[in-house]
């Protein structure tokens, strides 16, 4: 079952702060959390789909288990690999700009007064 990321997010949260990770190594464990679910379906999907041949002919060649994986499967994982990363680093970098952008739009009075100032002036001079 998939859930919606506001619904996992906060109980997530709170248990890292418990734990004592609420610390930029902590907002990465989040991030790798958050993305694990996703990539596993994707890494799933994807191997189901690699013949089932490829492993029996490596088998009767006299290949072991290990040698059927770091030979056939992982070189065919590559695909997969690049777009799983592609897929954390924009979950991961979407997240950060809409917490920046959350920060900077809803919440304007927590900036500095230089930019509260030059946020004023422009105010003024568009009336």
């Amino acid at each position: 079952m998939f859930l919606p990321f506001p619904v996992v997010a906060l109980p997530q949260i709170k248990l890292t702060a418990e734990i004592g990770l609420d610390n930029p190594i902590g907002v990465g464990i989040l991030h790798a959390m958050f993305q694990l679910s996703f990539s596993v379906l994707l890494y799933s999907a994807y191997l189901r789909s690699i013949p089932v041949e490829l492993e029996e002919s490596a088998r009767i060649d006299g290949a072991s288990t290990w040698q059927i994986f770091w030979r056939i499967i992982l070189p065919l994982l590559g695909p997969m690999n690049a777009t799983v990363g592609i897929f954390a680093f924009l979950a991961s970098w979407t997240r950060r700009l809409t917490a920046a952008w959350s920060v900077a739009v809803l919440l304007p009075t927590i900036g500095s007064l230089p930019r509260r100032a030059s946020s004023r002036r422009l105010l003024f001079t568009a009336l």
